[in-house]
Parts: structure tokens; sequence; C-alpha cells
């Protein structure tokens, strides 16, 4: 069994956000590949894919058309889906601007989180570099004083 020993949050850009939310929020996961969460004290989702039921980039159409085969059931690999109750606090980053994952999948993620009784914050990118790359990456190449999102991240764990 994989056991955080210390207590920390888990953390996770784009492709990052979308898979370790999997692992905080899916018993069928954690049980599936043995993963312990008793630790985790809260989960920072930054620019996630978490719901594939709104009309993707086509960008992320085309990822998705390699990762999944024809038919198949892409709620399977949907976070928004899996999703279960959990005592794992949660901030999802996320830009209007993204370019790449829209923000209505944080919205929708939110959603769920919150009509299962979880808590969830859902903060708005407002830095002027609001593109996915510069948000879920480029943002530690900044301080906190300079990128408001940054910040935030960095808040929202010291509060916990």
């Amino acid at each position: 069994m994989l056991k955080c020993k210390c207590q920390r949050p888990v953390s996770g850009p784009s492709a990052g956000a979308h898979l370790s939310s999997i692992l905080c929020y899916s018993k069928e996961v954690q049980e599936k590949y043995g993963v312990d969460v008793s630790n985790v004290t809260g989960f920072i989702g930054v620019g996630g894919p978490y719901s594939f039921s709104d009309k993707p980039s086509l960008s992320v159409r085309i990822l998705l058309n390699q990762l999944f085969e024809k038919g198949y059931d892409r709620t399977k690999g949907e976070p928004c889906s899996l999703m279960e109750k959990s005592n794992i606090p949660m901030l999802l980053i996320q830009s209007r601007h993204d370019g790449l994952i829209n923000f209505s999948c944080a919205e929708r993620f939110r959603e769920k989180a919150l009509s299962l009784g979880n808590e969830c914050e859902l903060y708005e990118v407002v830095d002027k570099k609001n593109t996915h790359s510069w948000y879920t990456a480029g943002m530690f190449l900044e301080t906190r004083e300079e990128n408001r999102g940054l910040d935030k991240l960095f808040s929202w764990i010291e509060a916990r």
C-alpha cells in the first residue's frame, strides 16, 4: 500500500491535476492501486481537465481520441464522474482564458464536490499571464507578490 506518512496537500497541474484528483476522490481507484490518502490534507488542482462533457478544445479532442478508443465510456476516466464523498478539501485554480481547458471543467467539478458535501473552492486566475501553460507551470517563475494565483496556492496551503 502506498501511504503518505506526513500530512501534506496533493497538487498537480493540467494532466497532473486530472490524475491526482482521481487518486484523492475515487475510493475504487484507491483500493485498486493500494493508495491510502488518510494523511492528505488537501488537493490543489491547477488547470485540470476534470470533466469531458463540455465541448473540448481541438487539442483536447485530439488527445481524448488518442487516449480512448471509439465507443469507450469516457466517464470511466473522468474525475467528475469518479468523485466520491471525501474529507479532503480542494482548491481548483482555473482561468477563463486558458485556451486548452474550458473553465466549465472546474465549475462542473466544483458543483459535483459540493453536491457530495466535499469542501471545494474555485479560484479564477486574474493575472495577465493566464493562458494554460503560463498559469499551470510558468507561475512558479514569479514571486507570490507578482502572481496572485501563486499567492492563492501558497496561502491556501498555509491555512491548513
